[in-house]
């Protein structure tokens, strides 16, 4: 199913085998009015109903994968599967008590942000709670757990990366990979730097992928865009950008070093929405704790500034 998506993506995929024991859901979207109607239709045409619903397996925390979930298990009553890296840092970024919005505006001013746009990330972040209430409850899955899609056993692979307990399932006897937001067959996935998760995600991302490209796939079953055959094609143009990435910001590095908001300005631009500014600060940091940590940059604390140095 493509549900849809108000933001630029524009849709985001769901998958439902039907078993004997009824239907399992993979990734139910965002909560919000064109996805319940959505839903509606795609029941009405299966004949079936939401009470048929066996169980909801999220490959991560992200809104348009997570959001429907706590709805869907309300009126069907089935168990929603998460990893406990998902379910915790669902709570830190939907929860008002963790004040997440708060933490990443303050976050990103200390890597170089400036006020007009650090004043907007915590409404924008706040507003989101919307689209992934209410919350389900979570039955915690783990690394080489088999979960049932219909009446076939995937293996669940933690992926982390994209999003910190992010998994992908895995049947080897068909060769069938449902991949979340890993792996997409035409755009680049998001590896985004967020304060209290993953220190260095992009490193994460990374090595999720060379451990998906030792698989034997026949399809790939992507959370935005068509299915595919070509895993080791897609992962090797993946690893491709973010080698160019990686030294596109290393160049933007000053001889008295730069911010990491310098640096997303001259890689992104400032020609952007709240929503994409969040994610190109986000990458661009990912990118830069990555080149520390390979011993290419260092960071020097300036004032109240982190500035990024070639080491």
């Amino acid at each position: 199913m493509r549900l849809p998506l108000p933001f630029p993506l524009r849709w985001v995929n769901s998958y439902v085998w039907e078993g004997r024991d009824g239907l399992t859901v993979v990734d139910p979207g965002l909560h919000d009015d064109p996805t319940k109607t959505a839903w509606r239709e795609a029941f009405r045409t299966l004949g079936r109903d939401v009470r048929d619903v066996r169980r909801i397996v999220l490959t991560h925390y992200h809104p348009d994968h997570y959001g429907m979930a706590g709805w869907m298990q309300q009126a069907s009553g089935a168990p929603v599967y998460l990893t406990v890296e998902g379910r915790d840092v669902a709570r830190r970024f939907w929860d008002p008590a963790y004040k997440q919005g708060a933490a990443l505006a303050d976050f990103f001013r200390t890597h170089g942000m400036t006020e007009t746009w650090a004043a907007q990330m915590a409404p924008h972040l706040d507003q989101l709670r919307e689209w992934v209430e209410p919350h389900p409850v979570v039955t915690p899955m783990a690394e080489g757990n088999a979960i049932p899609l219909g009446d076939r056993n995937f293996r669940v692979l933690v992926t982390p990366g994209h999003a910190d307990g992010h998994v992908c399932l895995y049947d080897p006897e068909d060769g069938m990979l449902v991949a979340g937001d890993l792996v997409l067959p035409r755009i680049t996935p998001n590896v985004s730097l967020w304060p209290g998760c993953d220190p260095n995600p992009l490193q994460s991302f990374l090595a999720s992928l060379e451990r998906v490209a030792r698989l034997h796939v026949r399809e790939v079953l992507p959370g935005h865009g068509e299915p595919f055959a070509d895993l080791g094609g897609r992962v090797a143009a993946l690893r491709a950008h973010h080698d160019k990435r990686l030294e596109a910001m290393e160049r933007h590095i000053g001889p008295d070093g730069t911010t990491a908001f310098d640096v997303c300005v001259k890689v992104f631009g400032e020609a952007l929405s709240v929503h994409d500014m969040r994610f190109a600060m986000a990458e661009t940091l990912a990118h830069l704790v990555y080149l520390e940590e390979q011993g290419r940059l260092r960071r020097e604390r300036r004032g109240d500034v982190w500035v990024f140095v070639r080491a």
